[in-house]
């Protein structure tokens, strides 16, 4: 069918949405070969208490999650970015957490949902890697002491709501994957980047950090933020 205004009608229009068209049916080939039923969508959540500025405070986290055959399963046909891997390292928390939960209170589980989330074992994450034209899977398997690591984000996220840090997902991987990232590639990183808006000119970054800051001075944070979110993650050779 020809196209109607939703896309320019250019010469290389016909073969460009021919070549969707077949990315996306290899996609869904590589995940319905890997997944052996549809998954279905349950309801999560976990109550925990963390201490902001001295006062104990109870904090209910909720989400859903696709789940089939003992795991969680993430889809996103494009090349996976830092915050597709931490939404999956949360999730992998959050169900290790409420299988924790579950028992400590030896809760019978009769509903469906409930034995679901007790059976999951692993998150995985369905991508496509666009440069390389292929179809690409990563997982986290059980996260050791995770009530604490959860904990951990919390505290960051609530202690970010009333002071700046300098948390970043692409800036983590970045950092924490360079064999020796210096201080002036560091720099070039903050002022050009390898995204659409480097991080120094987004204008909050800017605003807190009108300069590149020290790596020094920025690496312990992302690494105690970050550090087990690369630690756990494994890439399924196929």
């Amino acid at each position: 069918a020809k196209v109607s205004g939703d896309f320019p009608e250019l010469p290389t229009t016909d073969r460009v949405l021919s070549k969707w068209v077949d990315d996306t049916a290899l996609f869904s080939e590589f995940v319905n070969d890997k997944l052996p039923t549809s998954p279905r969508e349950i309801d999560i959540d976990f109550t925990s208490v963390v201490h902001i500025d001295g006062i104990e405070r109870t904090v209910k986290l909720t989400s859903k999650l696709n789940v089939t055959n003992e795991m969680s399963v993430f889809f996103r046909m494009s090349t996976p970015k830092a915050n597709d891997f931490l939404r999956m390292y949360i999730c992998q928390l959050l169900v290790q957490c409420v299988q924790v939960s579950y028992a400590q209170r030896q809760l019978t589980k009769n509903e469906e949902s409930e034995l679901a989330l007790m059976s999951i074992a692993s998150s995985h994450g369905f991508y496509f890697d666009t440069k390389r034209q292929k179809a690409i899977h990563y997982l986290y398997r059980q996260i050791e002491a995770p009530i604490e690591k959860l904990n951990l984000l919390i505290q960051l996220y609530c202690d970010g709501q009333s002071q700046p840090l300098l948390l970043n997902s692409p800036l983590a991987e970045k950092a924490l994957t360079a064999k020796a990232l210096e201080q002036e590639e560091f720099e070039k990183y903050w002022h050009e980047g390898s995204t659409f808006q480097p991080l120094g000119k987004d204008p909050y970054v800017r605003y807190f950090w009108p300069n590149c800051p020290s790596l020094e001075d920025t690496l312990p944070m992302i690494e105690r933020c970050y550090g087990d979110y690369l630690k756990y993650r494994e890439q399924v050779k196929s």
